[in-house]
């Protein structure tokens, strides 16, 4: 990242860091959340469980790596303002890796998970300034780890004459790229939260409301006085063509909604809703049946909605269950032995997880019957993400609809049976001149908004491919873009 970069950005998070403090002073409720400390005061210590997150307003932070058994205190970094301390322990659960002690007097927002929740939920305007200042404590993490990087590699070049402290460089130097190869992927996951939890939380908030809007449906027309108590004849019809009833659009609604305004004159609004969600078939009914008597076809909605309802909470109960079923397959943690993987299964979860981003792109999936590969699922799914999120990141610089496939199949290659994995997009492309240079580190073209990359995805796919005895190599998609060509040796029968 260079000198104009990094300045443009810092004054980009002083900003975002003014808006959170001035929200934070309009609110009584995020003001009590304010924690003042002095002068070498302690936030947590390393090993604490840590159920607070702190949100730096002023000051200065240290955090100290301890090491009771040799009497040895680490720094590892001083965080200034806008920085998020304890972001790690406080997403993961796990104990505090260091200990946080103030520098300088100043101030911190200290929230919970819960109200770390509640206080993005109830106040919009801090989603964004929070998502950019949680950007910017991974901008900074990473710098530091490209940093430690660049260290270690100086240090390996110094120590070549000497066999056992090369050795321990190079050791050091495995230990500091599985480092990178986690947060690679925990940065992944990092933007990935915002998608996730709309593609849940939108499920979701439909279960509830339409659970609520049931209960109090069925208490009116079949608790109260003068309820039918049976589902039979044309009022049973209508809640069976309610079960069935598939989910239309907002934009589909409002353009059925003017279109029966002439067909049904003098009713409510929200009744005309209603109609422009029913297909044509039971309209007709409607029609017959209730011949525009408001009471009569208010009644029959009533069965409709209770069906339609019941439809939306099975949909959006199925959703949430292949959502968090694909997470868990995604995100859990490798064994540590290799094992036999079906790719394919993994391919499908990462599609499911990326949904929020590939959904708006025309998707061609052709995953036949292949063998399995030895490795570790968790690590080669960095690979399908990684390849996937840059294919969306190409495509939306057109600003247009583009297409996407993947597929698999075998191959032979040097007497090895192997399986190939292709993912091909419609976007830009990459020219001739730059493919030599894109698996390097620090290389990117993401240099605009908050979409930019720190040249370290394709680096750590191919290290990963590599791993496991595989090559990654880059032609041209029929449709003019990239097409990224992931080949990895099979697993032989008796393996």
């Amino acid at each position: 990242m260079n000198l104009e970069f990094s300045n443009l950005w810092f004054k980009n998070r002083s900003a975002l860091l003014k808006i959170i403090d001035r929200m934070v002073r309009e609110s009584d409720e995020l003001s009590a959340q304010v924690m003042r400390f002095e002068s070498d005061d302690v936030l947590f210590r390393q090993g604490d469980d840590l159920n607070y997150l702190y949100i730096l307003l002023d000051g200065t932070v240290r955090l100290i790596r301890e090491r009771p058994s040799e009497d040895v205190h680490l720094t590892i970094d001083d965080l200034y303002p806008g920085s998020l301390i304890g972001i790690i322990a406080f997403t993961t659960g796990n104990p505090a890796m260091s200990t946080a002690r103030a520098l300088e007097a100043g101030r911190a927002v200290k929230v919970n998970q819960e109200q770390f929740e509640q206080y993005i939920n109830d106040n919009p305007r801090l989603q964004r300034p929070l998502q950019q200042l949680l950007l910017a404590n991974i901008v900074d993490r990473y710098q530091y780890i490209i940093k430690l990087q660049e260290k270690l590699e100086s240090l390996n070049e110094e120590l070549k004459s000497e066999r056992n402290e090369l050795k321990e460089a190079y050791e050091e130097l495995e230990r500091t790229q599985g480092l990178l190869i986690h947060q690679e992927k925990m940065a992944t996951l990092g933007q990935l939260v915002a998608g996730i939890a709309h593609e849940i939380n939108n499920p979701v908030s439909t279960l509830l409301r339409s659970t609520d809007h049931v209960v109090s449906l069925l208490d009116e027309v079949f608790g109260s006085e003068g309820g039918v108590g049976k589902l039979d004849g044309f009022e049973g019809e209508m809640f069976r063509r309610g079960l069935q009833a598939e989910l239309k659009g907002t934009e589909e609604v409002r353009s059925r909604m003017k279109e029966l305004q002439s067909d049904w004159p003098g009713i409510s609004r929200q009744l005309l809703r209603k109609l422009s969600q029913m297909p044509d078939e039971v309209l007709k009914m409607l029609d017959q049946e209730v011949s525009k008597d408001q009471e009569k076809l208010k009644q029959a909605l009533q069965y409709y909605e209770c069906g339609r309802m019941l439809r939306t909470v099975q949909l959006a109960s199925g959703r949430i269950e292949d959502l968090v079923k694909s997470l868990k397959s995604y995100s859990r943690q490798d064994r540590d032995q290799e094992e036999p993987v079906d790719i394919r299964g993994g391919i499908r979860d990462t599609v499911q997880i990326l949904n929020n981003r590939i959904k708006y792109h025309d998707l061609e999936m052709n995953l036949q019957e292949i063998p399995k590969v030895r490795g570790k699922s968790g690590e080669l799914n960095q690979v399908w993400s990684n390849l996937l999120m840059n294919a969306c990141d190409a495509m939306e610089d057109k600003k247009e609809e583009g297409n996407l496939r993947i597929s698999c199949g075998t191959e032979e290659r040097n007497g090895e049976s192997c399986v190939w994995v292709a993912i091909e997009d419609s976007g830009p492309g990459i020219p001739a001149s730059m493919r030599d240079k894109i698996f390097e580190p620090n290389f990117t073209t993401k240099r605009q908004q908050s979409n930019f990359g720190l040249g370290l995805g394709l680096t750590i796919s191919k290290e990963i491919v590599s791993k496991h005895g595989g090559e990654i190599e880059i032609d041209e998609s029929e449709w003019g873009g990239a097409k990224f060509v992931v080949t990895l040796p099979a697993v032989t029968e008796g393996e």
